[in-house]
């Protein structure tokens, strides 16, 4: 391993861990001071944004980077990406209000509104920032940006429980935390290569770039976050509390995973550029890294899983299992992620796209068949399921495309 990446990968990982870590603290907090039933309240209020989070982003946080590669002004990359996000937000709070009428009739509307912005706006600025700062190899930065956010989301999270506030109040903080963070970080990548740039021409070349990137990342976020929607409605919402805080867990245990990737991620791109052939190379040294840690953090998970219902307190029993059913899909993810990036990289967004959105469907018929009698299991069932058919269909897609020698992310560079 090259020093740089593995500098990259340490930055990477501070702050990947400050984000995760600062995320679980405070919802630890908010999960003993709502109680089970609001805490399930908000986490499918979350879960419902995150599932149309990638329309309202539309590649923002990847087509930058190989907008970079390719010698596009960072400038232009940003701006474009950060202008049609601000044109797409209202279809995005529309369609969030579409699933607050369908599946979240327990939620108020000022949790979903809230919520909504502070995933669509507030959230998109900060993560496109940090994008830009990987493309560059500015990993410093992305701490920088996630520590602020952190501290400031944990002193909110002890003055709400100090005070005993509701969660109406919480959402309204939580959303002018994220957006004041959010317009930060933007000024600081406009004050250091410039002052952004955009064109109607060039959203328009977005648009089309960014469509398979914006089905396939929202196949992604749906499989990911639909389970928690639907067992919303079709179960508890102390079936979405218990369920949601054992799944933070998961994710904070792949922080080192998404730190790795996000440090090579550049070098996706440029073996996909010299072919199928190199890509394939290149995710076989990746894999002994990856799922050499899946197998230790799994083992670890298995055993500590106890102690996270001692801390959640009352109500949260059932995490012990449900995370002890989830931690075996960190295995598989450490091997279907790195092939999926090389199909990107390979500028084979599409058939990435049709890979999960046939994940997608597979853990959604498996939801509303188990959900109903089995709860949390039946979420913890589909949510593996849908993981073992990605590892399935990503390696199968990488080894059945043809070598190629064209130059590929030359389809990139008009945006």
């Amino acid at each position: 391993m090259q020093t740089k990446t593995i500098q990259n990968t340490i930055w990477l990982g501070i702050s990947y861990g400050i984000r995760m870590g600062s995320q679980a603290f405070v919802f630890i907090l908010l999960a003993r001071a709502l109680g089970v039933k609001d805490f399930g309240i908000l986490a499918a209020a979350i879960a419902a944004a995150n599932v149309i989070a990638p329309i309202v982003e539309y590649g923002a946080n990847t087509l930058p980077v190989s907008d970079v590669v390719a010698g596009i002004p960072i400038a232009r990359a940003t701006g474009v990406s950060f202008m049609l996000s601000l044109c797409i937000l209202p279809i995005n709070l529309i369609l969030l209000s579409i699933i607050k009428l369908i599946l979240l009739q327990q939620v108020p509307w000022q949790v979903v509104l809230l919520v909504g912005l502070v995933v669509f706006l507030g959230n998109r600025m900060s993560l496109l920032a940090n994008t830009i700062h990987i493309s560059q190899s500015l990993l410093w930065r992305n701490a920088v940006i996630d520590s602020t956010n952190g501290i400031s989301l944990i002193v909110l999270a002890f003055v709400f429980t100090h005070y005993k506030l509701g969660l109406n109040t919480w959402v309204l903080w939580w959303f002018l935390q994220a957006v004041t963070v959010g317009v930060l970080a933007l000024v600081w990548v406009a004050q250091t290569w410039g002052k952004f740039t955009w064109s109607l021409t060039d959203l328009q070349k977005r648009l089309k770039t960014g469509f398979f990137f914006t089905i396939n990342g929202g196949a992604t976020s749906a499989y990911a976050d639909l389970d928690k929607t639907l067992l919303a409605r079709l179960s508890t919402a102390e079936s979405v509390g218990v369920f949601t805080s054992s799944h933070r867990l998961i994710a904070l245990a792949n922080v080192p995973l998404a730190a790795f990737i996000g440090a090579v991620y550049p070098k996706f791109f440029e073996a996909g550029n010299l072919g199928i052939e190199h890509a394939r190379k290149f995710v076989w040294k990746l894999l002994p890294f990856t799922v050499g840690y899946s197998l230790i953090i799994t083992t670890v998970i298995w055993f500590f899983a106890p102690l996270l219902a001692k801390v959640l307190g009352e109500g949260y029993a059932d995490t012990t299992s449900t995370i002890r059913w989830l931690c075996w899909g960190i295995i598989l993810q450490c091997i279907y992620l790195p092939f999926m990036e090389v199909l990107t990289g390979s500028g084979l967004q599409a058939k990435r796209m049709y890979g999960q959105v046939a994940a997608l469907l597979v853990s959604t018929t498996i939801n509303f068949l188990l959900i109903p009698q089995f709860a949390w299991k039946g979420a913890a069932i589909a949510a593996l399921c849908s993981q073992f058919f990605l590892t399935i269909y990503m390696v199968s897609a990488v080894y059945t495309t043809k070598p190629n020698r064209t130059n590929l992310i030359h389809k990139y560079q008009s945006l």
